[in-house]
């Protein structure tokens, strides 16, 4: 779409002018200097007429007489030619405003790209109390605008068009100004990002939907993550040897955290700081990231202190690199997350406090060639490592097949043991995916 909609944009300004060929321009320049001739000679011309009735009686010499009325007539052709000559010129330099302006809203208009993504799956799964049986259901449908300001500022809007229950209501996902600082890219890319768009946290928060090869990303960023946005802002820098550094000062919570979703922003007053350092290579990349802030206090009942969560530490530490090409087309791909924080939940409760956890996931993707791709993933998450019973570990098997650049097909099988679960009598479930992913 992209392409297709710059391309009648180049078209649109090719048939309203082609940017003023030579032979136009040449016309113009002809035009000025035809009125410039035109106004000398109808100056000289009614000199001549003033010598001449000045030094001559006109009445009395025929001569005289005629070579006046020579004069006259003359004039008057200059002049209706003149007249002639400067209506032409002015409708051309007419067009050439509208040309101008026509170029002027061309070029914004190029500055503003549309696309989106939209990712539609069947889904079946044997886990007790889900949402979703055997079900075909648009999983995202996004609308992305972007628009260069000019060239250091730039915006980006995104809108998620399907969520809800049944995939029926829209929220706002990213609303983001980047300014780029840098007044020399050798020497470095200095970028300030501000609005409400993703947690530099590890590899995949920032990881796009489209480029991820298991349908949702790892439990722990689930959990603790949701949403993988939050508001606020961030100073990135990427030196010219890989090194990549971030800090940034957001709310404490991400956007679709349940104890924040319905209520205003910044609860409690509460905010966090992120950092980070990464090292990228061509065959390496290795990074370490962290958050550090308070989880304010959750009343689910007004007034009730029965159902409130007590406040807490919110810290975040991650490490992760990656490995390509360790044989031709084998990669591999590791996180792990160490911290403290309480699981969110929408109902409040006393015993809701912050608990030690950790979290991990390892990547295995092999290239059978540019179109075929098969990962297998492993992640679990411990949210309270000082008692036993409630680990979560989910083992995936993905086959990815590119259709093209910009749409894939994903089987997947994964297979959940959730210890916190055995209260259900089901610490056991799977999860079948077949989704399609298209981009524009």
């Amino acid at each position: 779409m992209k392409q297709t909609l710059a391309l009648a944009i180049s078209l649109f300004a090719a048939a309203s002018f082609a940017q003023l060929p030579p032979a136009r321009q040449e016309q113009i320049a002809g035009k000025r200097i035809e009125v410039n001739a035109l106004k000398v000679k109808a100056t000289t011309i009614s000199k001549a007429i003033r010598k001449l009735s000045a030094e001559t009686d006109v009445t009395s010499s025929d001569d005289a007489l005629k070579l006046l009325k020579q004069y006259v007539d003359e004039l008057g052709e200059v002049r209706d030619r003149l007249k002639q000559v400067e209506d032409q010129l002015g409708e051309m330099q007419g067009l050439k405003k509208s040309v101008e302006s026509t170029r002027a809203d061309v070029t914004k208009l190029k500055s503003t790209q549309i696309g989106g993504l939209v990712q539609f799956q069947y889904q079946s799964t044997d886990k007790k109390g889900a949402s979703t049986f055997d079900a075909f259901r648009l999983r995202r449908t996004r609308l992305i605008v972007q628009h260069q300001v000019d060239p250091r500022i730039s915006a980006k809007i995104q809108e998620e068009l399907t969520s809800g229950t049944n995939t029926e209501q829209a929220f706002l996902k990213d609303a983001v100004v980047t300014f780029d600082m840098t007044p020399h890219e050798p020497l470095g890319i200095y970028k300030l990002y501000a609005g409400q768009f993703n947690l530099p946290l590890g590899f995949e928060l920032e990881q796009s939907d489209f480029d991820r090869q298991l349908p949702e990303r790892s439990i722990y960023n689930q959990t603790y993550n949701l949403g993988e946005r939050s508001r606020g802002v961030n100073f990135r820098t990427t030196m010219p040897s890989g090194l990549i550094a971030q800090l940034g000062l957001w709310n404490s919570l991400s956007t679709e955290d349940p104890e924040q979703v319905n209520l205003a922003a910044g609860t409690g007053n509460r905010l966090a700081v992120t950092g980070g350092l990464r090292q990228v290579a061509p065959k390496y990349s290795i990074g370490v990231s962290g958050l550090v802030g308070q989880r304010p206090s959750y009343t689910s009942t007004a007034g009730d202190p029965t159902t409130t969560s007590p406040e807490t530490d919110r810290r975040l530490l991650y490490v992760d690199g990656e490995l390509k090409n360790v044989v031709p087309r084998l990669n591999f791909r590791g996180e792990v997350v160490f911290g403290h924080d309480r699981i969110p939940n929408a109902v409040g409760a006393p015993s809701r406090d912050g608990k030690n956890l950790r979290g991990f996931q390892l990547l295995s993707s092999y290239n059978f060639n540019a179109m075929n791709e098969l990962t297998i993933r492993w992640d679990q998450l411990d949210p309270d490592t000082d008692t036993g019973g409630n680990a979560v570990n989910g083992v995936g098997l993905a086959y990815r097949y590119r259709l093209n650049p910009d749409a894939n097909l994903t089987l997947s099988q994964e297979v959940y043991t959730d210890e916190s679960r055995a209260a259900l009598g089901q610490t056991r479930y799977e999860l079948t995916t077949l989704r399609l992913n298209v981009k524009f």
